[in-house]
């Protein structure tokens, strides 16, 4: 590691030229160099992240690494400054991790407000579940043939009594960039292993995110949870999405076998919309396949759409998967979905997601009849 950082300093000298570079932290660099515009500014940034994103040779090994820089063009030389300009640029930074790293953001004013938001939906949500402001909802999932519902995937919704009621797609990325989401998401797991204890044979869907999968106690920690409540494993569909299992495969594979042996479900959620193939898939240890919302709203419409479904259902079929269908709305996409042959449904046509009370009430009656009247 000394070493690396040694030729690190060694390529951002040589690329830097005239000016003024000083190692900040572990392996975080700071520049000051004179330049005579934006352009010219990013530029010279863009050849200094390529001059270090390459391999380096330590101690007899090839090392790859990348670089993200930040940048904020300082007019002032007033020293009083020196602390926001080195600020502004730690948040440009921050932005070109987020990107996606190998990257040059330039500081805008819109940077600051965004971590100032980031900073407060983070600290309101680490008091969430003290303020009791959390609630887990469930969506009936019905099988293809009487429409029976046979599980329900858990939700999680946030209403904060600062902000009101709080999208899962703002709050849960900003809870898996931090410790937080392993917080939340053993507390979700616990409510819906204690609502599915209510239940007459339902089994209930959790979603884990790639952090939380990637724990080194993983199975371990959710056995656990799950002999405690006294909820049999069939009862429990692992959600995962293709980033959870395609970033490190063969520990990913490891991870699901195990969960597979002591009797979980595993789904693999929002199919279609990453990287993976039904190739790939077929060395995992899945149960069933979900096909993701955009390609259901499409059927009816394009003809794509429906093509798509058709050869997923019939590859997955083939390889022993079952298909859960989301995001279902309407009748014509119902039965084009059960014509195609998805074993499973999901969406508001079944069940808008319901709370706890409402859920048992379902859960007991357990019929397609029931549930489409909850879409009402």
């Amino acid at each position: 590691g000394d070493d690396l950082i040694r030729e690190v300093c060694h390529r951002l000298s040589a690329a830097l030229g005239d000016g003024v570079l000083a190692r900040l932290g572990g392996d975080e660099f700071g520049l000051l160099f004179a330049t005579a515009s934006k352009e010219e500014a990013l530029a010279r940034c863009e050849a200094i992240v390529a001059a270090c994103s390459t391999t380096y040779m330590i101690l007899g090994h090839a090392v790859q690494i990348s670089a993200s820089m930040g940048l904020v063009l300082a007019e002032s030389t007033r020293e009083a400054e020196s602390a926001d300009h080195m600020r502004m640029a730690d948040l440009a930074l921050y932005e070109a991790k987020r990107a996606g790293r190998s990257q040059v953001r330039l500081f805008d004013e819109s940077m600051d407000e965004s971590v100032r938001f980031r900073q407060t939906i983070e600290a309101g949500l680490r008091q969430a579940i003290v303020r009791r402001e959390l609630e887990v909802v469930y969506q009936p999932i019905v099988a293809r043939e009487r429409l029976d519902i046979v599980g329900f995937e858990a939700l999680l919704r946030w209403t904060s009594a600062e902000h009101g009621p709080i999208s899962p797609s703002v709050f849960i990325p900003i809870a898996e960039e931090s410790n937080l989401i392993h917080e939340l998401g053993d507390w979700v797991t616990a409510e819906a292993l204690a609502e599915c204890q209510r239940w007459p044979h339902q089994y209930v869907s959790i979603n884990f995110s790639p952090r939380q999968f990637r724990r080194q106690d993983f199975v371990e920690s959710l056995a656990a949870k799950v002999a405690q409540s006294a909820v049999p494993p069939h009862r429990v569909q692992i959600e995962i999405t293709e980033t959870a299992i395609f970033d490190d495969d063969l520990r990913a594979a490891e991870t699901l076998q195990r969960l597979r042996a002591l009797g979980f479900r595993v789904a693999l959620d929002d199919f279609g919309t990453g990287y993976s193939s039904l190739f790939n898939i077929r060395n995992f240890a899945l149960d069933c396949l979900k096909i993701d919302k955009s390609f259901i709203d499409g059927l009816g419409r394009e003809v794509e759409s429906a093509a798509i479904v058709n050869s997923v259902t019939h590859l997955a079929r083939s390889l022993g998967l079952g298909v859960v269908a989301e995001g279902v709305e309407t009748e014509t996409q119902n039965q084009a979905l059960r014509l195609a042959g998805c074993s499973h449904l999901q969406g508001y046509y079944f069940g808008r997601p319901a709370d706890a009370a409402a859920t048992v009430q379902l859960a007991t009656q357990g019929g397609a009849d029931e549930a489409a009247a909850a879409v009402a």
